[in-house]
């Protein structure tokens, strides 16, 4: 590492690139991966929105990590917003190209499906790209565009699980190399340091937790009725909290759950709405549910795993691969509200198998989820493509 001043030149650099501005776990991923790549001599320089991205970018200064924010219209059916992804497309394309060539790096990685504009960039500027499959679910004008994009453009996938990789590449054998499941910083969700939430009543309840913003693919369709079913089948005292933000474009979904939940006379479901104290939450909690139609590499259910939470998950990502080989929660069919409700009592009425699921879920999540399992995933991957050995802070070659 050479250091002048306040710069200095890394060993590899990466522009990591994301269209989505509102934070989640992808923008989580990059600002903690790009933390952890400083000690390899990995630089990261993170291209992201100008809009919808303060929380990304604020993430980003207090890391010290370097980012561009630009105009970026991401991919959606609002015809408007559709609209605006076509007519500005060439022109926030040039503007990547105009970063990458500025910034000279090794290799460009993008995330997303549907965010090709880096991709394309990459290809054009002669520079390896990265490109990452998040998701399991897009269907449509998305899939059109990814087919075309990755057969012109496409240089290396990488999976955030095995499902994820084969639902785009379904000729690509999955392997250590290109699957990399979301991180968690286990040592901050840690049990044994994190104070319960008083919000959640802990006396004479069994307490269920569930993260996610309420929107179509998180399963709340599918866990409200579980409750109902829930509620006729035990008569111990179980409350349900959900922590996610109800989004303003999603208003008339959001009303139906809560009409639904209504209409089922349920009564023991809070909705918290969009917290910063999710292992506070966890550690006031019994059991984590993932109601989930759709995820990749479910970072709550990750986080439940590393508090020591057992977990009931429906069959999305790897989880059910990862739960038979680690025994560490049970797995029920997407869209089943009674297998649901069935997973969930079972754990409800089985304290010893709770506390045997929760000890194996805190092992698995080190071994297997931690940011320092992520990081050093990475810079061998880097390392890989750029044809560049590094070394991490120990001065040992990875």
């Amino acid at each position: 590492m050479i250091t002048t001043g306040s710069k200095h030149m890394s060993a590899l650099k990466v522009i990591n690139i994301t269209e989505e501005g509102r934070f989640g776990g992808p923008q989580k991923r990059i600002t903690e991966v790009a933390e952890g790549l400083k000690a390899y001599d990995i630089e990261t320089v993170v291209i992201c929105p100008k809009e919808n991205a303060e929380r990304f970018q604020g993430l980003l200064k207090a890391q010290g990590i370097k980012f561009y924010a630009l105009s970026l219209h991401r991919l959606t059916k609002n015809p408007t917003e559709l609209f605006k992804f076509i007519f500005y497309f060439f022109f926030e394309l040039f503007a990547i190209i105009k970063v990458i060539r500025k910034e000279k790096p090794n290799l460009v990685h993008c995330n997303g499906a549907w965010q090709i504009k880096g991709v394309i960039a990459a290809k054009l500027t002669g520079t390896r790209c990265v490109w990452h499959m998040n998701d399991t679910h897009f269907t449509g004008l998305v899939m059109a565009l990814y087919k075309v994009t990755a057969k012109l453009f496409g240089d290396f996938f990488l999976g955030a699980s095995e499902r994820a990789l084969h639902y785009y590449q379904p000729n690509i054998e999955a392997t250590d190399k290109n699957i990399i499941q979301a991180p968690i910083r286990t040592v901050d969700f840690n049990p044994a340091t994190t104070a319960a939430s008083p919000t959640i009543d802990r006396k004479g309840s069994i307490n269920i937790l569930t993260v996610g913003h309420l929107n179509t693919i998180k399963g709340y369709d599918t866990l409200i009725p579980a409750i109902g079913i829930l509620n006729q089948l035990t008569d111990k005292k179980v409350n349900f909290y959900v922590v996610g933000k109800m989004l303003d474009n999603l208003k008339e979904f959001t009303q139906k759950l809560l009409d639904e939940q209504k209409a089922l006379g349920i009564k023991n479901l809070h909705f918290l709405g969009e917290r910063r104290d999710v292992k506070e939450l966890l550690a006031a909690s019994d059991i984590y549910v993932c109601p989930s139609d759709y995820e990749a590499s479910p970072i709550s259910v990750w986080e439940a795993l590393a508090m020591a939470k057992p977990t009931v998950s429906t069959d999305v990502g790897d989880v059910a691969a990862i739960f038979a080989q680690h025994h560490c929660g049970l797995v029920v069919p997407t869209k089943n509200p009674e297998a649901l409700a069935k997973a969930i009592r079972v754990l409800v009425d089985d304290a010893a198998q709770r506390k045997t699921l929760g000890e194996n879920a805190r092992r698995t999540a080190i071994d297997f989820f931690d940011i320092e399992v992520c990081v050093r995933k990475h810079a061998q991957l880097y390392q890989d493509l750029a044809g560049i050995t590094i070394k991490n802070g120990t001065g040992v070659s990875i």
